[in-house]
């Protein structure tokens, strides 16, 4: 074997070990008692053995053991047992170091009974290699079987970690499949409504725009009320002042019509007077009554006149009146009109400033809106990688 000539381990070696076996079987019990003093004394080892068997048992393994070591001979029996002792130790988890350790002590035992046993060093030399190249082989068989065993055991695991990874990467990839297509489905709603609300934002955004402009176009409308009712403001106090002066004038026609009433009633007296005088000269008095006649009719004409002239002034003053409460009307409405406006101008400014302040947070809402809907989008994008990697990742589970 390849192995017994990397050590050395020779026919000669054998028949040596075999011709001193029976200094083996005298001091067996000593060699058996020195191993198990060492091993009792490691806890963990103590454990394991009480576990899995008991110490006189092992013991008397142990002395067949070595004696058969003893007994020069290497076959497929010996390498068998060897390879049985392996199992055992694998099965009862029995680390190596501790199989070596044991083997050391073994080793060093059998070596200090050799010397103390044998007087030539030449001999003595020849068998501790021989026993040395045998512990040696027995190491070799039983921790190659040892690794032989823990690889197995390892691939065994690993198939076993392997099976249930892939049914685990396939239940994962399964749900996750499921799951990025409802995600999928959900991301495509969520990107129809945050467009329907990007679009109503927008909406929202130009009526909001237009109602700017249309405050604007209000708030210039009610400037130009506003002149205009300062205009008629105006207009109703000049209308007012030349009422004044026409009741003025109306006021001093009436005295001047007064005057004439006084002036017409003393002419016709005058007149009276007259005729009287001329039917008293008689033929004489004739041209006279003619004049008195005139100046009667005069007067009378003039009764008439001044009459008719104080009906036109009292229906005037009537006129004049009303103007006069219709212009105090229409000034107290321009004056209401005015402070409807100044409020009302103030309620449009309140709005403007209102409204363009609303549209500053609007294109700061819009940015966002916009940024949002991006960030959908590339989550529905993501959504369908995810997706197309689940069935992906499933796939290769099951070719795995």
């Amino acid at each position: 074997m390849v192995q017994l000539d990397m050590i050395g381990l020779t026919v000669e070696d054998l028949s040596m070990l075999k011709k001193y076996q029976p200094i083996v079987v005298e001091y067996i019990d000593d060699i058996v008692e020195s191993f198990y003093k060492k091993v009792l004394h490691v806890p963990g080892l103590q454990t394991i053995i009480m576990k899995n068997s008991s110490v006189e048992k092992l013991r008397l393994t142990l002395r067949g053991h070595l004696i058969e070591m003893f007994d020069g001979r290497i076959d497929s029996e010996f390498v068998q047992k060897r390879l049985k002792i392996a199992s055992v130790h694998q099965r009862v988890g029995l680390e190596p170091k501790w199989y070596m350790g044991a083997f050391q002590n073994l080793q060093n035992t059998l070596l200090g009974i050799i010397h103390n046993y044998l007087k030539d060093n030449t001999e003595g030399l020849a068998l501790s290699k021989a026993i040395t190249k045998l512990l040696n082989f027995e190491q070799q068989l039983v921790l190659e079987a040892y690794e032989k065993m823990n690889v197995e055991h390892q691939e065994q695991q690993y198939e076993i970690i392997k099976q249930e990874l892939k049914e685990k990467i396939i239940s994962v990839s399964q749900k996750l499949a499921s799951l990025t297509e409802q995600t999928n489905i959900s991301t495509q709603e969520l990107i129809g409504s945050s467009n329907q609300v990007a679009a109503s934002f927008m909406s929202s955004s130009e009526k909001t725009k237009e109602s700017r402009t249309l405050a604007i176009k209000g708030t210039e409308n009610i400037a130009k009320l506003e002149q205009s009712m300062a205009s008629i403001h105006g207009s109703s106090l000049h209308m007012e002042e030349a009422v004044r002066h026409l009741r003025d004038s109306s006021l001093q026609i009436k005295q001047i019509v007064t005057i004439v009433e006084e002036i017409s009633s003393q002419i016709k007296l005058l007149s009276l007077n007259a005729s009287i005088e001329a039917a008293r000269a008689g033929e004489y008095g004739a041209g006279f009554s003619v004049v008195a006649q005139e100046v009667k009719k005069l007067s009378e004409e003039t009764r008439i006149a001044v009459s008719r002239i104080s009906e036109l002034i009292k229906k005037s003053n009537t006129y004049t009146a009303e103007v006069v409460s219709s212009i105090e009307t229409v000034q107290v409405h321009v004056q209401a009109g005015q402070r409807e406006s100044t409020h009302t101008n103030e309620m449009f400014t309140l709005i403007l400033r209102s409204l363009q302040s609303g549209l500053s947070e609007l294109d700061l809402v819009e940015i966002e809106i916009q940024g949002l809907v991006r960030g959908i989008g590339e989550v529905g994008t993501a959504t369908v990688e995810v997706a197309s990697s689940a069935e992906e990742l499933n796939h290769t589970a099951h070719n795995y």
